[in-house]
């Protein structure tokens, strides 16, 4: 009897058991798929039209918003068709003196470090930015220019050889070169700065491109209602220009209904040419034909005709 009780909970167990599973697989479908981000959390409904919200960590944004956090809602196809990640923020955009015309400034998570040229101590600057800087601000050869944070500032006074970029300026003072901006890889000397190298505009026949093309920035492929960026079911992605200053490779948007119609159309083209070709070919040797014909033609059947 024991046994027999036993064995009715057993069954009992294993049946909700295999009813919470199968609620659950039903639910999962009902709604998109979960996301991951290693910098961050997503929160909230994976329901349609139900609001899921990315978090960055602290010293992480969104690519797409450049904001801590970025909410978008499940469709009702149940396909996520955006696709947003935390990305680390350039702090050494943000600062006012860039280091320092002495400084060459390394982004960290959360803050930055200024590396200084050889010769120069870093120090706090005594503005009210208190932030650190390497050599003195408004003196020396560099007169206070700093080369942005991605750059340092180099006497050719006193250093000479090959620079990787960079713009020579003109000291008015003593009527020669007297330094110029040696820039950090993905960089070049714009004759003020250090400015990040661009990779060009981008255009798309299904879809339009925003934001920047510029290295450390993020350019944007939004493609328009019914088409999908190549290769999967997303509307919307971001990309971010290389170091190299060229694009490795560029997303498009297609339109699966456009792109049948460009392919038929493409055919009918391709079977038109075609049988025009063969229609000329014909014509030609019919015409061929009756010339060798009329020129066999003795003088006086050609009167008779």
């Amino acid at each position: 009897l024991w046994c027999q009780h036993l064995g009715w909970w057993a069954l009992l167990v294993l049946t909700r058991l295999w009813f919470s599973c199968a609620l659950a697989g039903d639910w999962e479908e009902e709604n998109c798929a979960p996301l991951h981000d290693k910098h961050g959390r997503w929160l909230g409904s994976r329901s349609v039209g139900g609001k899921y919200t990315l978090v960055c960590d602290h010293g992480w944004e969104v690519d797409t918003t450049a904001s801590s956090n970025f909410t978008m809602a499940c469709p009702e196809d149940r396909e996520w068709n955006e696709e947003s990640e935390c990305v680390q923020i350039d702090d050494c955009a943000r600062l006012k003196n860039s280091c320092g015309p002495m400084g060459l400034c390394t982004d960290l998570t959360g803050g930055y470090r200024c590396v200084c040229e050889d010769g120069f101590e870093l120090h706090r600057a005594s503005d009210i930015s208190n932030e650190w800087v390497c050599g003195k601000m408004g003196k020396g050869v560099c007169s206070g220019a700093t080369c942005g944070s991605y750059g340092v500032c180099v006497d050719l006074s006193k250093a000479a050889g090959n620079f990787d970029t960079g713009h020579v300026r003109q000291e008015e003072r003593q009527g020669e070169d007297t330094y110029r901006c040696s820039c950090a890889h993905g960089y070049e000397d714009n004759g003020t700065a250090c400015v990040p190298l661009d990779c060009g505009q981008l255009k798309d026949d299904y879809g339009t491109w925003s934001g920047s093309s510029e290295v450390g920035s993020y350019y944007t492929l939004t493609c328009y209602s019914g088409s999908f960026i190549w290769g999967g079911a997303l509307q919307e992605l971001s990309s971010s220009c290389p170091t190299s200053g060229r694009w490795k490779t560029v997303q498009i948007c297609i339109d699966n209904a456009q792109a049948a119609r460009d392919a038929a159309e493409r055919e009918y083209r391709f079977w038109l040419s075609c049988t025009m070709s063969v229609v000329c070919v014909i014509f030609a040797a019919l015409a061929a034909g009756l010339t060798m014909g009329l020129v066999s033609i003795e003088p006086f059947e050609m009167r008779m005709l």
